[in-house]
């Protein structure tokens, strides 16, 4: 318990921790809501069944794309690119990636779009982990991030729950519509972070 209100006690006195929990509830809650909803989505083409459906290349596809977009984190970081607007470009792509598969007509391009998600999560987690190791405390660093999964667990269990009557292309808009907010919350991290470190070297 102890542990546990040293970490909140980090995260209500330093803005730039909270923030990077606010972005990591939005992108991650919306990628463990994807993980329920592409299958669902994939079969509204022609009434698809889950049995006809290539789940295992599909799948194969998505780890091999999440790979990628690890490979594609170091190639950008080495790059002369702001790191500031790489970054925002992540979430911007996942909206449009969500969008994408939540409106599209054609199966390909709908599983076009799921793999670019996934790509885009590839990037996100090197890029997450850096900013974690950099920002948050390490004495209380492991406290921080249980309280920062809980209501993150939270908000997929009510959406999963209350979407179950939804049609899934709503549920795709629910998530770019989060992806936006996280950008709007990202970008607002490097004015924050220097004070906040600064308060840490002291």
């Amino acid at each position: 318990l102890h542990t546990m209100s040293g970490g909140l006690s980090v995260i209500r006195n330093d803005r730039a921790v909270a923030l990077i929990g606010i972005t990591q509830l939005l992108f991650e809650g919306s990628m463990h809501v994807f993980i329920f909803s592409w299958t669902p989505l994939l079969q509204q083409f022609g009434g698809i069944k889950k049995a006809d459906l290539p789940l295992g290349e599909i799948f194969a596809s998505y780890m091999a794309a999440f790979m990628l977009g690890s490979i594609l984190y170091k190639k950008l970081l080495s790059t002369t690119m702001q790191k500031g607007k790489f970054r925002g470009a992540l979430f911007l792509a996942s909206s449009i990636f969500f969008l994408l598969a939540a409106y599209s007509r054609y199966f390909t391009l709908t599983l076009f779009a799921l793999i670019g998600f996934e790509m885009c999560c590839g990037v996100y987690y090197p890029l997450i982990g850096t900013m974690r190791s950099n920002m948050l405390p390490e004495e209380s660093r492991a406290a921080i991030m249980s309280l920062f999964r809980l209501p993150m667990n939270i908000v997929v269990v009510a959406v999963l729950l209350w979407s179950s009557s939804w049609r899934t292309n709503n549920v795709f808009v629910i998530c770019a519509i989060c992806q936006v907010a996280a950008f709007a919350v990202f970008r607002s991290l490097p004015s924050c972070s220097t004070s906040s470190q600064a308060v840490r070297t002291k």
